[in-house]
């Protein structure tokens, strides 16, 4: 989605504070969801637990944190400039992949429960 929004240069046409918005957090809410969704793709029995979507919203949410604050130590690993808003749109794309998820695929696929249940 992030390369498909940047590639399509979805943001050009925005002018003002939602261009200011998009060119600041679109990137901070969808890199999130992507890398959720990964995980779903994982299929090796060592990485069982990362089936329940409770450990795979704090692994993303963790992953991209880390991101952030090697940035406010110069390290740019996902991006050049820290800014704490950002963990508040990894959040947010987190908690969209959960919604998503739950809302959309368990009804479509009707998934059983995780073997890993509990967190």
């Amino acid at each position: 989605a992030v390369v498909l929004a940047h590639l399509s240069r979805a943001g050009s046409h925005l002018r003002g504070t939602p261009a200011r918005l998009y060119s600041s957090y679109f990137s901070d809410v969808a890199i999130p969801v992507g890398a959720y969704f990964l995980l779903l793709l994982v299929r090796d029995p060592r990485f069982a637990c990362l089936k329940h979507w409770r450990r795979r919203a704090v692994l993303v949410f963790c992953m991209a944190s880390f991101a952030e604050l090697l940035q406010a130590f110069g390290v740019p690993l996902l991006g050049r400039t820290f800014d704490p808003v950002d963990f508040a749109m990894y959040a947010i794309g987190v908690s969209l992949a959960v919604l998503i998820e739950k809302a959309l695929l368990d009804r479509l696929t009707r998934r059983t429960p995780s073997p890993c249940s509990e967190v």
